[in-house]
């Protein structure tokens, strides 16, 4: 999980909220791309492996895919400036924050504990 530095009402994103990395696609950009970048500049892990669709959701005008990844090795300084905290939690432990989580990312992390993957409006 990462907290919020800088809000972005347009997706529902307050300073100190808890939520996934996340990004926007640039043109003829791949999700897998994204995600990677995204990764890297917002947790600081270098090493980054794809294990995974977890779910696609509509998220008011955007597009969420979520994935499931594993990080290891060195870590680096952190290149974003909106991320104010990196913090390892499990899904049960996320929901114990339900007052600070973006309002969809509860509703992800709901799905993703039954083990489902789906694709949902939210």
């Amino acid at each position: 999980m990462v907290q919020e530095a800088k809000a972005d009402s347009t997706i529902g994103k307050e300073i100190g909220m808890l939520s996934v990395p996340t990004g926007h696609l640039e043109i003829g950009e791949l999700p897998e791309e994204r995600l990677i970048k995204e990764l890297k500049e917002e947790t600081g892990y270098q090493n980054i492996k794809i294990e995974g669709l977890l779910g696609i959701y509509l998220i008011k005008k955007a597009l969420g895919i979520l994935y499931q990844v594993q990080l290891s090795g060195e870590k680096k300084k952190r290149l974003k400036n909106e991320i104010s905290k990196v913090s390892w939690m499990t899904p049960k432990e996320i929901l114990l924050h339900q007052d600070s989580l973006r309002p969809a990312i509860k509703e992800i992390i709901e799905d993703y504990l039954p083990g489902r993957v789906i694709a949902r409006l939210i």
